[in-house]
């Protein structure tokens, strides 16, 4: 099993708690399926655009739960039939399998795009979300959403006029 978690290096809440904490509500689901005390193969990176990476995931979380044609988060995002968030907003290649012969479709990594590249790339599947995934959803309440379900709890939210809560 293959799990890909969002993790926090933090200093203990609670007496007794030490290690790595899945903090993002987005990968609580994920985090409980790895048993307590379990051996794990971790790989530890700090992403330049941590943000942008829970926006586009919790984007396809939304997906995938308020269609009936993808399974998960995952098929939201990757899936090339139906068309994914990535194929759909054209993060894609088209490559030739060399068994066949035949041209197939694959979607890309996210884990290099720069911070402009990754934001335009957001902003279209928004856009495809909108438009093709889910049409007649207005962009304005799903950024709203997404980006309430990315924000840090920790901090004070800020209303409309940029005060804090």
């Amino acid at each position: 099993m293959t799990v890909e978690l969002f993790m926090r290096k933090r200093a203990a809440r609670r007496a007794g708690e030490v290690g790595l904490f899945c903090d993002a509500e987005l990968f609580e689901e994920d985090w409980k399926t790895v048993p307590l005390d379990a051996e794990v193969r971790t790989e530890l990176a700090t992403e330049r655009n941590m943000a942008l990476l829970k926006f586009a995931w919790s984007l396809a979380g939304i997906i995938a739960d308020n269609t009936e044609f993808y399974l998960d988060k995952q098929d939201a995002m990757d899936s090339v039939q139906p068309p994914g968030l990535k194929v759909l907003a054209h993060h894609c290649k088209t490559v030739v399998d060399p068994g066949t012969g035949e041209c197939v479709v694959k979607p890309m990594s996210l884990k290099r795009l720069s911070n402009e590249a990754f934001l335009r790339l957001v902003r279209r599947m928004v856009w495809v979300t909108t438009t093709r995934i889910i049409p007649g959803m207005d962009e304005g309440p799903l950024r709203a959403e997404v980006e309430e379900m990315v924000r840090d709890k920790r901090q004070p939210r800020e209303d409309a006029d940029g005060v804090r809560a």
